[in-house]
């Protein structure tokens, strides 16, 4: 069998827990299918600065996939954003720019496809009379979701465990209140397997059948979140669409596209405990890395990819998402 380092091209999740995830079955027999020389690996780190390791460890990696809970907690250690990740505060694809002839590592940029892939499944859902809608959650999947509905034209209401002038908590929800927003998302882990036997404490005797509920979650395929919804005869929608449909080739192309190859070397520290973060830059401004060694890039859908030891690594279909 071969090792992760023998292949040309490493593709890879960071988050914690990732039992729940399907990407990487998923996309190693796509590679598998597409004759593709490229592995994704599962990276269940405790601690971000965890990350600095995984990228010293495998000089052939060429971008990862972020879930809960790193989407905002990894944006200090990149180079750059882009313009959905840096208005939205989150970061789900991070893509690995190396010089294209020392193979230095020059580059980590940050990308939020959530907010695309939310925002296409979401039309035939919406209705004239679903205007409002109540997100659960206030983390990197539930900021994602708040800007998609936003640009719906939906206003968005967030909810959260903890008191903030800026959200709900679960106790204050009225009758009133969900009569009024006809669209709730649950865009926090609860009921993703193995915790699948928990939902967020939200009121759903208010619930009708003019509602939806959409759970982000999608294994297990029907969350105590929508059958609680359900029983209340609201309509429901989990997250599978999102994650297969759309999202998985939105995270393609982000991570894929074009790479504009520098010719600067970054300097290479010893590999530090814990990552230390820096100032976020612009979508339009880059840094050079002063924690990450290795020899990591991306490149377009169907162009080549060079890997760690020069060789052009083809990929052609969809890859990378949580």
């Amino acid at each position: 069998m071969k090792s992760p380092l023998d292949y040309k091209c490493l593709y890879g999740l960071i988050g914690y827990p990732l039992v729940h995830s399907f990407s990487r079955d998923f996309f190693n027999r796509k590679f598998v299918a597409e004759g593709i020389d490229a592995l994704y690996l599962n990276f269940e780190i405790h601690d971000l600065g965890q990350l600095m390791e995984v990228i010293a460890e495998y000089p052939n990696l060429n971008g990862l996939n972020v879930t809960a809970p790193y989407k905002e907690q990894v944006i200090p250690i990149l180079d750059s954003l882009d313009d959905d990740a840096r208005d939205i505060g989150a970061v789900n694809v991070i893509k690995f720019i190396r010089d294209s002839r020392s193979g230095d590592l020059v580059e980590l940029r940050g990308y939020n496809s959530d907010v695309v892939g939310f925002g296409r499944t979401i039309d035939g859902i919406l209705t004239p009379q679903r205007v409002s809608a109540m997100v659960l959650g206030t983390g990197g999947a539930a900021k994602a979701v708040r800007a998609a509905l936003q640009r719906h034209g939906i206003s968005v209401q967030l909810v959260s465990r903890t008191k903030s002038e800026h959200h709900l908590v679960y106790e204050e929800i009225t009758r009133a209140m969900v009569a009024s927003h006809l669209i709730i998302v649950n865009a926090t882990p609860l009921g993703k397997y193995p915790t699948d036997d928990q939902c967020p404490d939200f009121p759903y005797r208010f619930l009708t059948p003019a509602h939806i509920c959409y759970d982000l979650v999608y294994n297990p395929e029907e969350t105590l979140f929508m059958k609680r919804a359900a029983a209340h005869g609201a309509q429901t929608k989990n997250g599978i669409e999102m994650l297969l449909l759309r999202h998985l080739e939105q995270r393609l192309k982000i991570i894929l596209q074009q790479t504009h190859h520098r010719s600067r070397r970054l300097p290479q520290p010893p590999l530090p405990h814990h990552a230390h973060g820096r100032p976020r830059t612009s979508s339009s401004t880059t840094n050079p890395h002063p924690l990450c060694r290795g020899n990591h890039d991306t490149t377009p859908l169907g162009a080549q990819s060079m890997d760690s030891r020069g060789a052009p690594c083809h990929l052609h279909g969809g890859i990378l998402a949580a």
